[in-house]
């Protein structure tokens, strides 16, 4: 395996990644879209990119930022179009609501999708 370490272009955001997934595009095998989980300050976001294998850069394509992503876990691609799956741990953002969400035992994880046609 090659670590490489890859320039962004039209991607000038901090990026604090957590999950991630990738889909080949349908016409190119070696084009690949690429979904990152970015936990920015501001607030948790989907950013997606487009890659093609052997290359030293990928390019953004779109942050999306949606009040119901609150605590994103895991993602995963379903579409080359950006439709993609993503899980909520759990409701509350703030430290102290988060830990008693925890400790009590709160089942407020979710699972959300995003259909990227509309």
């Amino acid at each position: 395996m090659i670590d490489k370490k890859l320039e962004l272009i039209n991607f000038d955001s901090d990026l604090f990644t957590h999950g991630a997934s990738l889909i080949q595009y349908p016409d190119s095998p070696l084009h690949l879209m690429i979904a990152l989980i970015n936990h920015l300050k501001s607030g948790s976001v989907v950013e997606l990119f487009s890659y093609h294998v052997g290359d030293d850069s990928a390019t953004h394509i779109e942050t999306i930022r949606h009040n119901l992503i609150k605590r994103p876990n895991s993602i995963a691609l379903v579409n080359s179009d950006g439709s993609f799956y993503v899980t909520n741990d759990g409701e509350y953002e703030g430290r102290l609501m988060r830990m008693f969400e925890i400790y009590a035992r709160l089942k407020h994880g979710r699972v959300l999708f995003r259909d990227g046609e509309t």
